[in-house]
Formats: C-alpha cells, structure tokens, sequence
C-alpha cells in the first residue's frame, strides 16, 4: 500500500478541489501499474507522486485507466525511479478453505492510510 497524490492545474470536470490524496496498491511491480479510486485520482490531466514507505517519492507516468463507473483507475510509475529499490505486488486474494463469506454484523479489520500520512 502506497501515498498517491494529485494535483490538477485548475478545476475541471464539475471538480471542486485541486489537490487530492489517497492510497494504492500496486499490481503489478516490473510494469509500476498502480490501483487507486477515483476519488484520489480525478481525472487524466495532473500531476501524480506516488509515496513509498513514506520515504521514496516518485511521479508517475500518466493515467493508464479511469473507469467511467466503477471508481477506480490504474496509474502508471516508471519503476526506474525506484533506483534499484525492491517493491512487491499485492498477491491475489484467496479465500482460506475454512473461511465463509462475510454476513451483516461480522467483525471486519480496516486497513488503510489516515489523514496524517
């Protein structure tokens, strides 16, 4: 899980603001491609840094993909930027043998970023 910020240059698409920040997941590691919401990603004009370990900034390339609906899109990092820094994927999600699908009222853990970094 990574910082990304972005910052438009003026307001556009009915957007209020012009500087948003959120998180990521990165998916895939040799190509840099990033997974983030819409919310944090608002468009495709920008400027994108995306924050590793809360050390490492670096820019991304450019929005590969912003779904008209489903809020979320892929960003793009040139992984070069890294300077030879080891980054890892997230592995897909399987559920456990033992494990039951989630029911109203099941007790859920929240991981994520807050305000402060």
């Amino acid at each position: 899980m990574l910082k990304v910020t972005f910052d438009c240059p003026f307001r556009i698409d009915g957007v209020g603001e012009t500087r948003f920040v959120g998180c990521g997941i990165i998916l895939d590691a040799e190509l840099g491609l990033v997974w983030c919401d819409r919310r944090t990603v608002v468009s495709c004009l920008g400027d994108i840094r995306i924050v590793f370990g809360g050390v490492v900034e670096v820019d991304a390339c450019k929005v590969v993909f912003l779904h008209p609906t489903q809020n979320f899109g892929l960003v793009q990092f040139d992984v070069n930027a890294l300077q030879g820094r080891k980054i890892k994927a997230i592995e897909p999600f399987a559920p456990a043998e033992n494990e039951t699908d989630l029911k109203p009222g099941d007790t859920l853990t929240y991981i994520g970023l807050t305000r402060q970094r």
